[in-house]
């Protein structure tokens, strides 16, 4: 009896120590071990328990300073979960290779984590897998109408499985990193929140990945990616939410990669969206509120419908960006929307232009982008005026460029272009648009370099080069085209073609070679004038002008101090019908040097039909007079060497020059 009181006494001794030693070690509530000097609190549970008594209690007895937060441990395991409320600040939530699913809630909502009855500030969640089960209305719920989380961060786990993954409802300087948002439909809804972070954060399989709406501040999502939502990848509403993505991805997506409304702006930087069912990204305002997408150095490719679909009220702006081969257009400002300008943009590939502009929106530049193998037009203008600059639209379907308008106010500039290789024209313009082109190569084109269709066109200064063409060069179909300093050249039909009764213009300055006819009238068109061009190596005419007996009088009002040079011609100038050539011009045959024209000769003769006229013969440097009778000319000469270059020249009334060369054998 006397040794059980002994060891009674010295475990009373022992315990006493414990308690009331100088230093306390740590301290054991029921469900964790507290250990002060990290101040640190270890939920007791093993993998299997329910930890929601445990985890509340931690949090109850939690206590922790800006400098010094409380850290409450969940071990690693698989646990289940109810509703746990959140109430203090500066607390951690560590969960490192744990597993939290929940069980449902009979009081207060479906919800794990729960902060909105009162303003917490500097909570972190870090790590685990947290699952709603597909019952939790949110795993994380923060901040509410009246309460705000401050200084919240959530990093490194996986949060799943319920209807919003992660609700904030209000909240200020909320920072994501490194989470993965799954299976529910919202991966994370944010909103009435200023200063929202998310850093390579993922979203995947979830109706929409991201909602963002009513937020001020600054708001940065960096290097995150939305994936497989059975909607959007990103949703950004709501006027005055401005939202900065900063590289990233919103792939693979049922509907839009990224869809805006109602006044939102997103400032996009190396972002890539892609490969989405729908629209590539889809901005739509509303009236009087204004929804901007400003993207730069992003991908717009391989999407359902459009690259970048700008709606009605939406300004778009987008550079050094791609848009190609999707489903519809690489770029489509639709009616009502707008942009400052794109730039520096690739849209090839899509399924029907690689850059749409519809009436009533505004761009008014369109610089430096290649539009190129579409599905049916490279730039499409319709009733907008714009400077397309610097594009290259080469090898679509239909056109390289299409214009239309309904009125000569809109103007549209085209300036060194590249428009080559497109399967019909390399530009169609119709209906009253006003259009001016300078500095561009229309080249190869499967049918005209031009056909212009009731609009008023401007081609002037140098660096004009239409050529190749499997039709014509440039084709007036009613309408004005004023032609300068273009080099028309090894078209298949005329270089330049003015046809119908309200078809007008001039061609003047302009060099015309190598083409069936150089300059072609017929049906009515009236040309004012057919000034200082050169027209050689034609193979029908230099020029045809007539009309059907019945058809209105086609015209040319005035030509003069043209070089024509065209000796396998029909004829220089033809004229017939109803036509009408300048006073003192005539049709002009083509100058055929006789047979006769031999070394050892003293005479040049030949033939060239077009009434009586002087025709100037030089052999080597020496100039013969001669004149021509009934078609026939012959000109006395010095005797002729073999191997000399022998020039004819007929200058008219109008001082129009017809050249043929020769050299003797």
């Amino acid at each position: 009896m006397e040794n059980i009181k002994k060891k009674l006494g010295l475990l009373c001794m022992v315990l006493l120590l414990c308690v009331c030693g100088p230093q306390t070690a740590w301290a054991a509530g029921e469900g964790y071990t507290y250990a002060a000097s990290s101040n640190r609190y270890t939920l007791n549970v093993k993998s299997g328990d329910n930890i929601t008594g445990a985890l509340t209690e931690a949090l109850e007895a939690a206590v922790g300073t800006a400098g010094n937060p409380a850290v409450i441990v969940i071990p690693a395991g698989s646990y289940s979960i109810n509703l746990v409320k959140l109430t203090k600040s500066y607390v951690t939530i560590s969960a490192e290779g744990a597993t939290i699913k929940f069980a449902g809630s009979n009081v207060n909502g479906q919800y794990v984590i729960k902060a909105t009855d009162t303003a917490t500030t500097g909570v972190k969640i870090s790590g685990g897998t947290w699952d709603g089960a597909g019952i939790a209305s949110a795993v994380f719920h923060f901040g509410g109408e009246t309460v705000t989380t401050k200084n919240l961060t959530i990093e490194n786990c996986t949060v799943k499985n319920a209807d919003q993954n992660v609700k904030v409802n209000k909240g200020t300087d909320i920072r994501f990193s490194k989470v993965s948002f799954e299976g529910a439909n919202y991966g994370a809804m944010i909103t009435n929140t200023t200063n929202l972070t998310m850093t390579d954060c993922s979203a995947s399989r979830n109706g929409f990945g991201l909602g963002l709406r009513f937020l001020e501040g600054t708001n940065t999502l960096e290097n995150c990616s939305a994936t497989g939502s059975e909607t959007d990848g990103i949703q950004v509403k709501e006027s005055g939410t401005v939202v900065n993505i900063k590289g990233g991805s919103y792939n693979g997506n049922t509907k839009n990669g990224i869809s805006m409304t109602s006044g939102a702006t997103l400032n996009m930087t190396g972002v890539d969206v892609s490969n989405n069912k729908s629209n590539g990204i889809s901005p739509v305002g509303a009236s009087g509120v204004k929804t901007t997408l400003n993207a730069v150095n992003c991908k717009f490719n391989g999407n359902g419908r459009h690259g970048v679909a700008g709606d009605t009220y939406a300004t778009i702006n987008v550079t050094d960006s791609e848009a190609n081969n999707n489903a519809s257009n690489g770029i489509i400002l639709n009616k009502g929307s707008n942009s400052t300008g794109l730039a520096n943009c690739i849209t090839n590939g899509n399924g029907a232009a690689g850059i749409l502009v519809q009436e009533k929106s505004s761009c008014p530049s369109i610089k430096n982008i290649t539009a190129n193998n579409n599905g049916k037009i490279g730039i499409s203008i319709e009733d907008v005026a714009t400077t397309i600059e610097k594009c290259t639209t080469n090898g679509n379907t239909k056109y390289g460029i299409y214009i239309e308008g309904t009125g000569a106010s809109k103007k549209v500039s085209v300036k060194d272009c590249s428009i080559s290789n497109n399967k019909v024209h390399g530009m169609c313009i119709t209906d009253k648009t006003n259009v001016t082109i300078t500095g561009t190569e229309i080249k190869n084109n499967s049918q005209s370099g031009i056909e212009s269709r009731a609009t008023i066109l401007t081609i002037k200064g140098s660096g004009n080069e239409v050529s190749g063409n499997k039709k014509y060069g440039l084709f007036a179909l009613s309408g004005k085209m004023n032609i300068s300093n273009a080099v028309v050249s090894n078209n298949a039909k005329a270089g330049v073609y003015y046809m119908g009764t309200s078809t007008s213009g001039y061609c003047i300055n302009s060099i015309l070679e190598g083409n069936a006819t150089g300059i072609g009238l017929y049906k009515g068109a009236v040309l004012s004038k057919v000034n200082n061009n050169t027209i050689t190596g034609s193979k029908e005419y230099g020029i045809s002008c007539g009309t059907n007996p019945s058809g209105r009088k086609t015209a040319i009002k005035q030509c003069k101090n043209n070089k024509f040079s065209n000796p396998d011609a029909k004829g220089e100038i033809y004229s017939y019908g109803k036509s009408s050539l300048p006073s003192g011009m005539k049709n002009q045959g083509v100058i055929k040097f006789a047979k006769t024209v031999k070394a050892g000769k003293k005479t040049v003769s030949g033939t060239a039909f077009g009434g009586a006229q002087n025709i100037k013969i030089t052999v080597g440097t020496k100039t013969y007079t001669g004149k021509i009778t009934g078609g026939k000319f012959t000109v006395k000469t010095a005797k002729l060497a073999k191997k000399t270059k022998i020039k004819a020249v007929i200058t008219d009334k109008n001082k129009n020059t017809f050249t043929v060369t020769y050299t003797v054998k």
